[in-house]
């Protein structure tokens, strides 16, 4: 489900828009510091203000999710996994938050080692297509912390 093309390119991504922000927080900064230098304090502090508040907005809004999913698919990439086998018993529609990744929330009907049946509850990337796979079909599922790596039918 995951490349390495697309960690690359993901990572491509993050560095233009930290250049995006750190470019006009950086000017905002150097005119808080002319205008403290000049001993304009009204400016300094106006300045000062928006460079923080750029900072902290743009983070929040643009680079942050970037961040979270690039961690979710390091870890898919190069994480300790976890094999499950199990009947596909259905994904819910609703996307759950988990870290930060969007995330369908899917449910495997397992059997332990004693034989008795229990529920797993996993997540599967919202930004990649839904799987096509039938309520009750055995399928084996690697996963790490919850978090769907790959998907096999049997």
């Amino acid at each position: 489900m995951y490349s390495e093309e697309e960690l690359t390119g993901l990572r491509r991504k993050i560095a233009g828009r930290r250049w995006m922000i750190l470019v006009p927080a950086a000017l905002l900064a150097a005119g808080a510091v002319t205008a403290a230098v000049l001993r304009q304090e009204l400016l300094t502090e106006i300045l000062t203000i928006l460079t923080g508040v750029l900072l902290i907005f743009a983070w929040d809004l643009f680079l942050r999710p970037l961040r979270c999913y690039e961690r979710h698919m390091n870890q898919m990439l190069h994480g300790r996994l976890h094999e499950v086998e199990g009947d596909w018993a259905g994904m819910e529609d609703e996307i759950s938050l988990v870290e930060g990744v969007p995330f369908h929330p899917v449910t495997l009907a397992c059997t332990d080692e004693a034989g008795k049946p229990y529920e797993r509850l996993l997540y599967y990337d919202a930004e990649k297509e839904r799987p096509a796979i039938l309520r009750g079909q055995r399928v084996r599922v690697t996963y790490s912390d919850r978090q769907i790596a790959q998907i096999h039918i049997l």
